[in-house]
Protein backbone atom coordinates (compact mmCIF):
# COMPACT_ATOMS: atom_id res chain seq x y z
CA UNK A 1 0.00 0.00 0.00
CA UNK A 2 2.82 2.49 0.78
CA UNK A 3 4.29 1.89 -2.90
CA UNK A 4 0.91 2.68 -4.28
CA UNK A 5 0.66 5.45 -2.20
CA UNK A 6 4.27 6.91 -3.28
CA UNK A 7 3.60 6.40 -6.77
CA UNK A 8 0.03 8.15 -6.97
CA UNK A 9 1.55 11.43 -5.01
CA UNK A 10 3.89 11.13 -7.59
CA UNK A 11 1.11 10.93 -10.55
CA UNK A 12 -1.17 13.25 -8.79
CA UNK A 13 1.55 16.51 -8.24
CA UNK A 14 2.48 16.01 -12.05
CA UNK A 15 -0.91 17.13 -12.83
CA UNK A 16 -1.59 21.04 -12.93
CA UNK A 17 -3.41 21.91 -10.05
CA UNK A 18 -6.80 22.61 -11.57
CA UNK A 19 -6.83 18.64 -12.86
CA UNK A 20 -5.87 17.53 -9.73
CA UNK A 21 -9.11 16.92 -8.22
CA UNK A 22 -10.88 15.83 -11.75
CA UNK A 23 -8.11 12.85 -12.54
CA UNK A 24 -6.89 12.30 -8.74
CA UNK A 25 -10.53 11.08 -7.60
CA UNK A 26 -10.98 7.98 -10.30
CA UNK A 27 -7.37 7.36 -9.62
CA UNK A 28 -7.96 6.83 -5.74
CA UNK A 29 -10.80 5.09 -6.39
CA UNK A 30 -9.34 2.23 -8.97
CA UNK A 31 -6.24 1.95 -6.29
CA UNK A 32 -9.00 1.74 -3.61
CA UNK A 33 -7.81 4.40 -1.77
CA UNK A 34 -10.21 5.76 1.50
CA UNK A 35 -11.61 9.41 1.21
CA UNK A 36 -9.18 10.49 4.24
CA UNK A 37 -5.96 9.66 2.03
CA UNK A 38 -6.63 11.59 -0.98
CA UNK A 39 -7.04 15.09 0.50
CA UNK A 40 -3.45 14.25 2.65
CA UNK A 41 -1.94 13.40 -1.09
CA UNK A 42 -3.30 16.66 -2.08
CA UNK A 43 -2.01 18.92 0.50
CA UNK A 44 1.58 17.48 0.27
CA UNK A 45 1.53 18.34 -3.53
CA UNK A 46 0.78 21.90 -2.28
CA UNK A 47 3.42 22.17 0.32
CA UNK A 48 5.93 21.06 -2.07
CA UNK A 49 4.88 24.02 -4.72
CA UNK A 50 4.58 26.40 -1.59
CA UNK A 51 8.59 25.69 -0.61
CA UNK A 52 9.61 25.60 -4.67
CA UNK A 53 8.06 29.06 -4.78
CA UNK A 54 10.06 30.11 -1.55
CA UNK A 55 7.39 30.54 0.62
CA UNK A 56 6.27 33.99 -0.34
CA UNK A 57 4.93 36.07 2.71
CA UNK A 58 1.29 37.16 2.16
CA UNK A 59 0.66 40.96 1.70
CA UNK A 60 -1.57 40.82 4.87
CA UNK A 61 -0.77 41.74 8.30
CA UNK A 62 0.43 38.24 9.61
CA UNK A 63 -1.53 37.15 13.24
CA UNK A 64 -0.85 34.18 14.15
CA UNK A 65 -4.26 31.95 15.64
CA UNK A 66 -3.96 31.69 19.60
CA UNK A 67 -7.57 31.78 20.80
CA UNK A 68 -8.53 29.85 24.07
CA UNK A 69 -12.20 29.51 24.54
CA UNK A 70 -15.03 29.89 21.38
CA UNK A 71 -14.64 33.77 20.44
CA UNK A 72 -17.62 36.48 20.24
CA UNK A 73 -18.51 38.01 17.28
CA UNK A 74 -20.64 41.52 17.19
CA UNK A 75 -23.14 41.27 14.17
CA UNK A 76 -24.64 44.24 12.85
CA UNK A 77 -28.65 43.97 12.71
CA UNK A 78 -29.79 47.11 11.09
CA UNK A 79 -28.19 48.27 8.06
CA UNK A 80 -29.23 51.93 8.34
CA UNK A 81 -29.47 54.12 11.30
CA UNK A 82 -32.59 53.91 13.57
CA UNK A 83 -34.81 55.92 15.44
CA UNK A 84 -36.54 53.20 17.20
CA UNK A 85 -37.06 49.63 17.81
CA UNK A 86 -38.93 47.05 19.56
CA UNK A 87 -36.88 45.34 22.74
CA UNK A 88 -37.95 42.41 24.79
CA UNK A 89 -36.38 39.24 26.57
CA UNK A 90 -37.82 36.31 27.52
CA UNK A 91 -35.94 35.70 30.83
CA UNK A 92 -35.16 37.71 33.83
CA UNK A 93 -32.38 40.32 32.22
CA UNK A 94 -30.20 43.27 33.20
CA UNK A 95 -29.99 46.80 31.32
CA UNK A 96 -26.69 48.87 30.80
CA UNK A 97 -25.89 52.21 29.81
CA UNK A 98 -22.25 52.81 29.06
CA UNK A 99 -21.74 49.77 31.39
CA UNK A 100 -23.87 51.27 34.84
CA UNK A 101 -26.62 49.00 35.14
CA UNK A 102 -30.00 50.57 35.28
CA UNK A 103 -32.40 47.73 35.41
CA UNK A 104 -32.08 44.46 36.93
CA UNK A 105 -35.27 42.21 36.81
CA UNK A 106 -35.79 38.87 37.77
CA UNK A 107 -38.94 38.65 35.16
CA UNK A 108 -38.85 39.36 31.40
CA UNK A 109 -38.93 42.25 29.84
CA UNK A 110 -42.57 42.53 27.79
CA UNK A 111 -42.26 44.10 24.37
CA UNK A 112 -41.23 48.13 25.04
CA UNK A 113 -40.16 50.89 22.50
CA UNK A 114 -36.26 51.74 22.97
CA UNK A 115 -35.51 55.43 21.02
CA UNK A 116 -33.21 58.08 21.30
CA UNK A 117 -34.28 61.69 21.06
CA UNK A 118 -32.26 64.43 21.36
CA UNK A 119 -29.29 62.90 23.04
CA UNK A 120 -31.28 60.65 25.60
CA UNK A 121 -32.25 56.95 25.57
CA UNK A 122 -35.99 55.90 26.63
CA UNK A 123 -36.66 52.25 26.68
CA UNK A 124 -40.47 51.90 28.02
CA UNK A 125 -40.69 54.01 31.01
CA UNK A 126 -37.05 54.20 31.87
CA UNK A 127 -34.12 56.97 30.58
CA UNK A 128 -30.95 57.10 30.56
CA UNK A 129 -27.89 59.09 28.87
CA UNK A 130 -24.61 57.76 27.35
CA UNK A 131 -23.01 56.65 23.93
CA UNK A 132 -24.95 52.96 24.24
CA UNK A 133 -27.22 50.72 25.78
CA UNK A 134 -26.89 47.25 26.50
CA UNK A 135 -30.11 44.65 26.95
CA UNK A 136 -27.80 41.22 28.50
CA UNK A 137 -30.49 38.07 29.06
CA UNK A 138 -30.14 35.76 31.42
CA UNK A 139 -27.95 32.32 30.59
CA UNK A 140 -30.38 30.43 28.11
CA UNK A 141 -32.82 32.98 27.96
CA UNK A 142 -33.48 35.39 24.63
CA UNK A 143 -33.23 38.45 23.54
CA UNK A 144 -35.78 39.77 20.65
CA UNK A 145 -35.70 42.57 18.00
CA UNK A 146 -38.59 43.81 16.30
CA UNK A 147 -40.20 39.95 17.03
CA UNK A 148 -37.22 38.03 16.45
CA UNK A 149 -35.19 36.29 18.69
CA UNK A 150 -31.34 36.06 19.15
CA UNK A 151 -29.06 34.90 21.35
CA UNK A 152 -26.34 37.05 23.22
CA UNK A 153 -26.62 40.42 23.82
CA UNK A 154 -27.96 43.31 22.07
CA UNK A 155 -26.41 46.55 22.02
CA UNK A 156 -27.66 49.80 20.81
CA UNK A 157 -25.27 51.98 19.51
CA UNK A 158 -25.69 55.84 19.06
CA UNK A 159 -25.25 57.45 15.93
CA UNK A 160 -25.92 60.99 17.02
CA UNK A 161 -28.53 62.17 18.93
CA UNK A 162 -31.64 60.99 17.33
CA UNK A 163 -30.40 57.73 15.96
CA UNK A 164 -28.70 54.10 16.56
CA UNK A 165 -27.73 51.28 15.23
CA UNK A 166 -28.16 47.41 16.63
CA UNK A 167 -25.34 45.21 17.32
CA UNK A 168 -25.84 41.37 18.20
CA UNK A 169 -22.39 39.86 20.55
CA UNK A 170 -22.72 36.04 20.91
CA UNK A 171 -20.51 33.38 20.67
CA UNK A 172 -18.67 32.39 17.23
CA UNK A 173 -20.91 29.18 17.11
CA UNK A 174 -24.19 30.29 18.28
CA UNK A 175 -23.77 32.44 15.17
CA UNK A 176 -22.58 30.23 12.42
CA UNK A 177 -26.47 28.30 13.47
CA UNK A 178 -27.91 30.91 12.56
CA UNK A 179 -26.07 31.69 9.63
CA UNK A 180 -26.35 27.98 7.80
CA UNK A 181 -29.94 27.86 7.15
CA UNK A 182 -29.83 31.30 5.67
CA UNK A 183 -27.16 30.91 3.54
CA UNK A 184 -27.85 27.55 2.52
CA UNK A 185 -30.72 25.40 1.73
CA UNK A 186 -31.26 23.76 5.44
CA UNK A 187 -32.13 20.24 3.38
CA UNK A 188 -28.84 19.72 1.62
CA UNK A 189 -26.41 17.40 2.46
CA UNK A 190 -24.32 16.69 5.42
CA UNK A 191 -21.58 17.09 4.04
CA UNK A 192 -22.01 20.29 2.09
CA UNK A 193 -23.52 22.05 5.15
CA UNK A 194 -20.59 21.49 7.10
CA UNK A 195 -18.29 22.61 4.13
CA UNK A 196 -20.43 25.62 4.48
CA UNK A 197 -19.85 25.92 8.04
CA UNK A 198 -16.15 25.53 7.73
CA UNK A 199 -16.31 28.53 5.44
CA UNK A 200 -18.26 30.96 7.03
CA UNK A 201 -16.91 29.94 10.60
CA UNK A 202 -13.10 31.60 8.64
CA UNK A 203 -15.16 34.53 7.07
CA UNK A 204 -16.23 35.71 10.77
CA UNK A 205 -13.39 34.98 12.39
CA UNK A 206 -10.86 36.40 9.64
CA UNK A 207 -13.14 40.00 10.22
CA UNK A 208 -13.21 39.79 13.78
CA UNK A 209 -9.61 39.51 14.60
CA UNK A 210 -8.92 42.48 11.97
CA UNK A 211 -12.12 44.79 13.07
CA UNK A 212 -10.59 48.29 14.20
CA UNK A 213 -10.01 48.27 17.71
CA UNK A 214 -12.32 51.40 17.71
CA UNK A 215 -14.95 49.70 15.32
CA UNK A 216 -18.67 48.79 17.02
CA UNK A 217 -18.85 45.46 15.45
CA UNK A 218 -17.37 42.86 13.27
CA UNK A 219 -19.53 42.05 10.39
CA UNK A 220 -23.10 42.82 9.17
CA UNK A 221 -25.90 40.63 8.96
CA UNK A 222 -26.61 40.94 5.30
CA UNK A 223 -25.16 40.10 1.87
CA UNK A 224 -22.55 43.15 2.81
CA UNK A 225 -21.19 40.04 4.70
CA UNK A 226 -22.92 36.75 5.62
CA UNK A 227 -26.60 36.64 6.11
CA UNK A 228 -27.87 35.87 9.82
CA UNK A 229 -30.60 35.25 10.87
CA UNK A 230 -30.90 34.76 14.32
CA UNK A 231 -32.65 31.61 16.90
CA UNK A 232 -35.58 31.81 14.19
CA UNK A 233 -33.08 30.56 11.38
CA UNK A 234 -31.56 27.82 13.40
CA UNK A 235 -32.22 24.05 12.46
CA UNK A 236 -31.20 21.00 14.02
CA UNK A 237 -29.28 20.06 10.95
CA UNK A 238 -27.28 23.52 10.82
CA UNK A 239 -26.72 22.84 14.79
CA UNK A 240 -24.86 19.67 13.89
CA UNK A 241 -22.87 20.87 10.90
CA UNK A 242 -21.58 23.25 13.43
CA UNK A 243 -20.83 21.05 16.39
CA UNK A 244 -19.40 18.48 13.52
CA UNK A 245 -16.61 21.31 12.24
CA UNK A 246 -16.37 22.86 15.96
CA UNK A 247 -13.74 25.82 16.07
CA UNK A 248 -12.24 24.22 12.41
CA UNK A 249 -11.34 27.21 9.74
CA UNK A 250 -9.19 26.92 6.76
CA UNK A 251 -5.84 28.65 7.26
CA UNK A 252 -2.27 28.97 5.52
CA UNK A 253 1.46 29.28 6.12
CA UNK A 254 4.88 27.18 6.14
CA UNK A 255 4.29 23.82 6.00
CA UNK A 256 3.72 23.02 9.84
CA UNK A 257 2.95 26.24 10.75
CA UNK A 258 -0.55 26.85 8.80
CA UNK A 259 -1.90 29.24 11.02
CA UNK A 260 -2.93 32.31 9.23
CA UNK A 261 -6.77 32.18 8.13
CA UNK A 262 -8.01 34.49 5.30
CA UNK A 263 -11.22 35.51 3.63
CA UNK A 264 -12.84 32.57 2.44
CA UNK A 265 -15.63 33.68 0.63
CA UNK A 266 -18.52 31.85 -1.42
CA UNK A 267 -21.22 32.34 -3.60
CA UNK A 268 -23.90 30.66 -5.07
CA UNK A 269 -22.78 29.27 -7.79
CA UNK A 270 -20.06 30.09 -10.30
CA UNK A 271 -21.38 28.91 -13.68
CA UNK A 272 -18.91 26.79 -14.18
CA UNK A 273 -15.79 27.61 -13.32
CA UNK A 274 -14.67 29.59 -10.03
CA UNK A 275 -13.67 32.91 -9.86
CA UNK A 276 -10.05 34.54 -8.78
CA UNK A 277 -10.97 36.90 -5.80
CA UNK A 278 -8.75 39.68 -7.56
CA UNK A 279 -11.31 40.10 -9.91
CA UNK A 280 -13.21 41.24 -6.70
CA UNK A 281 -11.01 42.57 -4.33
CA UNK A 282 -7.95 43.50 -3.50
CA UNK A 283 -7.00 40.13 -2.34
CA UNK A 284 -3.72 38.74 -1.14
CA UNK A 285 -1.93 36.37 -3.52
CA UNK A 286 -2.48 33.03 -2.09
CA UNK A 287 -3.38 29.82 -3.29
CA UNK A 288 -6.77 29.32 -2.07
CA UNK A 289 -7.80 32.19 -4.26
CA UNK A 290 -7.10 31.92 -7.29
CA UNK A 291 -9.75 30.71 -8.34
CA UNK A 292 -9.74 28.90 -11.99
CA UNK A 293 -11.33 25.15 -11.11
CA UNK A 294 -13.60 23.76 -13.52
CA UNK A 295 -16.76 23.51 -11.25
CA UNK A 296 -19.31 21.05 -13.05
CA UNK A 297 -20.98 19.80 -9.75
CA UNK A 298 -23.50 23.45 -9.73
CA UNK A 299 -25.44 22.60 -13.20
CA UNK A 300 -28.62 21.82 -11.08
CA UNK A 301 -28.35 25.41 -9.82
CA UNK A 302 -31.25 27.48 -11.51
CA UNK A 303 -28.96 30.17 -12.48
CA UNK A 304 -26.37 28.10 -13.92
CA UNK A 305 -27.04 29.72 -17.12
CA UNK A 306 -29.63 32.55 -17.21
CA UNK A 307 -31.41 34.21 -20.15
CA UNK A 308 -30.47 37.99 -21.36
CA UNK A 309 -31.13 40.47 -19.24
CA UNK A 310 -31.61 44.38 -20.73
CA UNK A 311 -31.68 47.97 -18.82
CA UNK A 312 -31.84 51.12 -20.18
CA UNK A 313 -29.05 53.05 -19.74
CA UNK A 314 -31.10 55.54 -17.79
CA UNK A 315 -31.59 53.09 -14.87
CA UNK A 316 -28.08 52.53 -15.86
CA UNK A 317 -27.05 55.90 -14.81
CA UNK A 318 -29.76 56.56 -11.90
CA UNK A 319 -28.21 53.35 -10.03
CA UNK A 320 -24.75 54.62 -10.42
CA UNK A 321 -25.67 57.55 -9.26
CA UNK A 322 -26.93 56.32 -6.15
CA UNK A 323 -24.17 54.64 -5.34
CA UNK A 324 -21.16 56.78 -6.63
CA UNK A 325 -23.38 60.25 -6.63
CA UNK A 326 -20.21 63.11 -6.87
CA UNK A 327 -18.51 60.77 -9.99
CA UNK A 328 -21.62 59.77 -11.47
CA UNK A 329 -23.01 63.03 -12.07
CA UNK A 330 -20.03 64.13 -13.93
CA UNK A 331 -21.14 61.66 -16.68
CA UNK A 332 -24.41 63.46 -17.03
CA UNK A 333 -25.66 60.40 -18.44
CA UNK A 334 -24.79 57.02 -19.97
CA UNK A 335 -23.38 56.85 -23.27
CA UNK A 336 -21.59 53.34 -23.17
CA UNK A 337 -20.34 50.54 -21.07
CA UNK A 338 -17.68 48.44 -22.16
CA UNK A 339 -15.33 45.92 -20.58
CA UNK A 340 -11.88 46.60 -20.13
CA UNK A 341 -10.81 43.87 -18.65
CA UNK A 342 -11.78 40.33 -17.49
CA UNK A 343 -10.27 38.01 -14.71
CA UNK A 344 -8.43 34.96 -15.42
CA UNK A 345 -11.22 32.96 -15.37
CA UNK A 346 -13.31 35.25 -17.60
CA UNK A 347 -15.12 36.94 -15.40
CA UNK A 348 -15.93 40.57 -16.04
CA UNK A 349 -13.19 42.58 -13.88
CA UNK A 350 -13.24 46.01 -14.95
CA UNK A 351 -16.01 47.93 -16.85
CA UNK A 352 -15.58 51.57 -18.33
CA UNK A 353 -18.91 54.06 -18.32
CA UNK A 354 -18.94 56.46 -21.13
CA UNK A 355 -20.68 59.93 -20.34
CA UNK A 356 -22.74 62.03 -22.67
CA UNK A 357 -20.04 65.12 -20.47
CA UNK A 358 -16.90 65.64 -22.12
CA UNK A 359 -13.94 66.55 -20.07
CA UNK A 360 -11.16 69.69 -20.16
CA UNK A 361 -10.01 67.67 -23.42
CA UNK A 362 -12.79 66.84 -25.14
CA UNK A 363 -13.16 63.30 -23.99
CA UNK A 364 -16.16 61.75 -22.52
CA UNK A 365 -16.29 61.75 -19.04
CA UNK A 366 -15.22 58.25 -17.77
CA UNK A 367 -16.19 56.11 -14.78
CA UNK A 368 -14.32 53.20 -14.17
CA UNK A 369 -16.05 49.62 -11.65
CA UNK A 370 -15.26 46.61 -10.97
CA UNK A 371 -17.58 44.77 -12.48
CA UNK A 372 -18.63 43.44 -9.32
CA UNK A 373 -19.62 46.54 -8.05
CA UNK A 374 -20.86 47.54 -11.35
CA UNK A 375 -23.32 44.41 -11.02
CA UNK A 376 -24.04 45.22 -7.72
CA UNK A 377 -24.98 48.60 -8.10
CA UNK A 378 -27.69 47.48 -10.83
CA UNK A 379 -29.13 44.60 -8.89
CA UNK A 380 -29.50 46.90 -5.76
CA UNK A 381 -30.68 50.22 -7.43
CA UNK A 382 -32.57 49.50 -10.36
CA UNK A 383 -36.17 46.74 -10.84
CA UNK A 384 -34.84 45.98 -14.42
CA UNK A 385 -31.24 44.36 -13.62
CA UNK A 386 -32.71 42.04 -10.94
CA UNK A 387 -32.31 39.48 -13.61
CA UNK A 388 -28.56 40.37 -13.76
CA UNK A 389 -27.15 37.86 -11.55
CA UNK A 390 -23.08 37.46 -11.44
CA UNK A 391 -20.65 39.34 -13.47
CA UNK A 392 -19.89 36.25 -15.39
CA UNK A 393 -21.41 37.45 -18.88
CA UNK A 394 -21.10 39.81 -21.88
CA UNK A 395 -22.45 43.10 -22.26
CA UNK A 396 -23.78 44.81 -25.29
CA UNK A 397 -24.82 48.29 -26.46
CA UNK A 398 -28.28 48.32 -27.24
CA UNK A 399 -29.08 51.77 -28.36
CA UNK A 400 -30.54 53.29 -25.44
CA UNK A 401 -30.18 50.38 -23.37
CA UNK A 402 -27.49 47.65 -22.34
CA UNK A 403 -27.64 43.90 -22.70
CA UNK A 404 -26.46 41.36 -20.58
CA UNK A 405 -25.93 38.19 -22.17
CA UNK A 406 -24.73 34.96 -21.80
CA UNK A 407 -24.76 34.97 -17.68
CA UNK A 408 -23.34 32.13 -15.87
CA UNK A 409 -23.42 31.55 -12.63
CA UNK A 410 -25.11 33.50 -9.40
CA UNK A 411 -22.81 35.68 -7.21
CA UNK A 412 -19.55 36.88 -7.57
CA UNK A 413 -18.01 33.10 -8.01
CA UNK A 414 -15.27 33.38 -5.54
CA UNK A 415 -14.25 30.47 -3.40
CA UNK A 416 -16.53 27.52 -2.59
CA UNK A 417 -19.80 27.63 -5.07
CA UNK A 418 -22.57 26.81 -2.59
CA UNK A 419 -24.49 24.53 -5.65
CA UNK A 420 -20.87 23.02 -6.35
CA UNK A 421 -20.79 22.09 -2.79
CA UNK A 422 -24.32 20.17 -2.64
CA UNK A 423 -23.70 18.58 -6.51
CA UNK A 424 -19.80 16.81 -4.78
CA UNK A 425 -21.62 16.01 -1.36
CA UNK A 426 -24.36 13.90 -3.60
CA UNK A 427 -21.81 12.45 -5.20
CA UNK A 428 -19.75 10.85 -2.03
CA UNK A 429 -17.41 13.95 -1.53
CA UNK A 430 -16.35 14.36 2.24
CA UNK A 431 -16.51 18.30 3.64
CA UNK A 432 -12.69 18.07 3.18
CA UNK A 433 -12.43 17.35 0.25
CA UNK A 434 -14.97 19.86 -0.98
CA UNK A 435 -12.94 22.32 0.82
CA UNK A 436 -9.52 20.92 -0.59
CA UNK A 437 -11.27 21.27 -4.14
CA UNK A 438 -12.73 25.19 -3.45
CA UNK A 439 -9.49 26.27 -1.14
CA UNK A 440 -6.45 24.88 -3.13
CA UNK A 441 -3.95 25.09 -0.54
CA UNK A 442 -5.15 25.56 2.86
CA UNK A 443 -5.29 23.65 5.70
CA UNK A 444 -7.89 22.64 8.10
CA UNK A 445 -7.03 23.39 11.85
CA UNK A 446 -9.15 23.93 14.74
CA UNK A 447 -8.51 27.74 16.05
CA UNK A 448 -10.14 26.95 19.34
CA UNK A 449 -11.57 23.76 21.64
CA UNK A 450 -14.62 22.97 22.35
Amino acid sequence: MNALLVRLKALVCALPRGLRWRWALPAAGALLMTGAVLPVVLSSCERQEMAARGRRRNRFERRPLRLGDVPEVRVRLTPRTVRSVRLAATGPYRLFADGRVIVNSVEPMLPVRAAREAGEWRVGAVSATGGGLTLEPAPDTFVRLDGKRFRGRMHLVARGDKGFICVNQLDLESYLAGVLPAEMYPHWHEEALKSQAVAARTFALYHRLRAPDRADYDLGADQSAQMYGGVEAETDRAWRAVRGTHGMVLAVGPPGQEREIFMAQYSACCGGRVNDASAIREAPDLPPLHGGQACDDCRDCPRYRWPEATVSKSDVYQALLDVYPAKARRLGAVKAVRVSRRSPTGWIEWVHVLGRNRDADGKPELLVVRGQDFRLALATNTASAAGVHSANCDIEDRGDAIAFTDGRGWGHGVGLCQWGAQGKAAAGWSAEQILGFYYPGATLIRAYLP
